[in-house]
């Protein structure tokens, strides 16, 4: 158009036509400058970048209250904040000012958003999980059917309850309620197991310790003589067995009863009658197994072997 105008101008025979030229050259020079800062002004960059983020954010999201998913009410509050900053961009009227605040809305509203990611801790249930699985490995050992084992249908349902927590935790697709409601089944798991333990069996240590005190006390009376060592041996086994009636381990508590059956008889088998007593000065008693008689005359004293 200026160049148009510039012949014009050279083929003018008036000055009027030349100002008419003219002033048709200032007028498309305002026109020009008028729409150059227009441009400038009305920049949609920002705007089209955050509303493409959010038209690609929202075509990927799933809604629901799993790992990983949105929430609905989310989703449709960043989907209407889009809608509205699609209008404003669409909007040749809007001024930069408009377009400006919808830009900031739109991330504002991109932030709301991902915040409103849902998370679902699993930290309890794993610990419940690790927990359960080094209670079976504690007690592997006492697995059985007599008296301080627990029984394998005990194991095999523990696992299993494990093995369904674990499941759990490695497909992550249920909600916080789900997680938390696992973690109750798999202690309440943990809690029946550990109840399934068969009671230790403590009768026949208890009736063999009160038969060796009993030993002890007739031979501590004089009443019987004995062999030290046998009465030293039983001793010894009584303490340890007497210390296993608070025990759990039933293996051990076994172990004892052998070795205090075995103590008591061999004290039964060397033990004697004992004869304590004086008679017209004459003392008459039992020492390691022997009947001695003292103060016989001319001081003799005279041992009686069994």
């Amino acid at each position: 158009n200026a160049l148009v105008a510039a012949e014009r101008a050279n083929r003018a025979k008036t000055q009027e036509e030349l100002d008419g030229i003219a002033n048709e050259l200032l007028a498309q020079i305002d026109v020009y400058a008028a729409r150059a800062h227009k441009e400038q002004i009305m920049n949609r960059t920002e705007l089209n970048k955050a509303i493409s983020t959010a038209e690609k954010t929202l075509s990927t999201v799933t809604a629901g209250d799993a790992d990983g998913q949105y929430p609905a009410e989310a989703i449709d509050a960043y989907l209407q904040a889009l809608n509205n900053a699609k209008a404003v961009c669409d909007n040749e009227e809007s001024t930069q000012e408009q377009i400006d605040a919808a830009t900031d809305v739109l991330n504002q509203a991109a932030k709301t958003f991902a915040a409103t990611r849902v998370h679902v801790d699993m930290t309890v249930l794993k610990q419940a999980i690790l927990d359960a699985q080094q209670m079976l490995t504690n007690v592997q050992s006492d697995k059985g059917d007599g008296p301080g084992k627990y029984p394998e249908s005990a194991f095999t349902t523990l696992q299993a309850a494990i093995d369904k927590a674990q499941k759990m935790v490695n497909e992550n697709k249920v909600n916080q309620q789900t997680v938390d409601a696992e973690v109750s089944t798999l202690e309440e798991a943990i809690i029946v197991f550990s109840k399934s333990r068969i009671p230790n069996d403590y009768t026949a240590l208890q009736q063999l310790v009160n038969h060796a005190y009993d030993l002890l006390e007739m031979c501590d009376d004089g009443e019987y003589t004995y062999l030290q060592e046998d009465y030293d041996d039983l001793r010894a086994s009584l303490a340890e067995a007497e210390a296993l009636l608070s025990s759990t381990d039933q293996d051990a508590i076994d172990r004892a009863v052998k070795i205090l059956r075995r103590d008591i008889a061999l004290l039964e088998q060397n033990m004697v009658v004992g004869i304590s007593g004086t008679h017209g000065g004459i003392v008459v008693r039992t020492l390691d197994g022997r009947i001695v008689i003292d103060n016989l005359p001319y001081g003799a004293s005279v041992s009686i072997f069994s």
